[in-house]
């Protein structure tokens, strides 16, 4: 069965603090065996395939404020020659009008910050309105020019987002570039109904 390759980034553990860690964080139905390949890799074998489809499908894993990689299993991979050039990051969208609640549109938007992945499940079913979340892959290879720096968000959630502002970044203008909106779309959407 295949399985994975790990890497926190920027931060290296032990074996087995590592493997306590994923343990506690992936709470997986069945168990897993984990090997050191060195330089901080590891690689995971799942005992059954749901974990595996999990652990890859899931929102960014973290550990300790830090980004856990998680990539497909190779064979061929040297770790004291591997590089890490991307990774999967939550990007929230604060202020968002709820016009823009749509899955196609929050992707959109996304696709101007990296290989948008998914849309969070509250996002998508508009549960939360304070902010829109998606997850994205990001080149670490590329400078962050787009990210700032939200220090509400990473205090409340105890967790590092990169935050876009929609009146900075001018939704509209993200819009034109990515999406065409024609005159029929805009008919199909229904305004809120508040009162009654």
């Amino acid at each position: 069965m295949a399985g994975c390759i790990i890497k926190l980034l920027a931060k290296s553990l032990g074996y087995n603090f590592m493997r306590e860690k994923l343990r506690r964080l992936w709470k997986l139905k069945a168990g897993f065996e984990m090997l050191d390949i060195g330089n901080s890799f590891f690689t995971i074998k799942f005992d059954i395939e749901e974990d595996r489809i999990k652990v890859n499908q899931e929102d960014p894993w973290m550990i300790f404020d830090h980004y856990l990689t998680v990539r497909a299993w190779s064979g061929d991979l040297i770790s004291q020659e591997a590089k890490i050039d991307t990774t999967m990051v939550c990007i929230s969208f604060p202020g968002l009008y709820l016009f823009y609640y749509d899955e196609s549109i929050i992707l959109a938007m996304a696709a101007t910050v990296g290989k948008p992945i998914k849309v969070d499940t509250n996002t998508k079913d508009v549960r939360r309105g304070r902010f829109a979340r998606v997850c994205v892959e990001v080149d670490l290879t590329k400078p962050v020019s787009w990210a700032q720096d939200n220090k509400q968000t990473h205090a409340k959630n105890k967790r590092p987002r990169q935050s876009l502002n929609p009146s900075e970044a001018g939704v509209a203008q993200m819009m034109k570039n990515v999406i065409p909106f024609t005159k029929e779309r805009q008919k199909n959407i229904e305004p809120l109904n508040v009162g009654g």
